[in-house]
């Protein structure tokens, strides 16, 4: 992955973070993929979230790969989830601020990352 990073000269904080931003949906897919396939819980939901997981999954390789356009919608989902947390901010909960701050770092290379390619 290091030398995908030279071939497109960017910062290696710029790759490493949207690598470790890339596992929250790697995770939370393989964890859906397992919860609705091997376990009877919530097997009304299975139509729904195997998709959903099977989609997430194929983010977060994109993300891995530095595909702009997981990249890009990695953005988006970021952008709504700060703009959620500013709301969160305001009636009063602090971990929200937190939140805001990563969100907008990660923002911030992701956005340095697709103008590098």
């Amino acid at each position: 992955m290091i030398e995908l990073a030279k071939k497109i000269k960017a910062l290696p904080i710029e790759c490493l973070l949207v690598y470790m931003c890339a596992m929250i949906p790697a995770s939370a897919s393989l964890t859906w993929l397992y919860t609705f396939m091997f376990t009877n819980f919530r097997t009304n939901h299975a139509p729904v979230m195997i998709p959903v997981a099977i989609i997430t999954g194929i983010l977060a390789m994109g993300m891995l790969m530095l595909k702009p356009w997981a990249v890009i919608i990695s953005i988006f989902i970021t952008s709504i989830i700060v703009i959620f947390c500013t709301i969160l901010l305001f009636i009063g909960h602090l971990i929200a601020v937190t939140i805001i701050l990563l969100g907008a770092i990660y923002i911030y290379y992701a956005i340095r990352l697709l103008k590098i390619k």
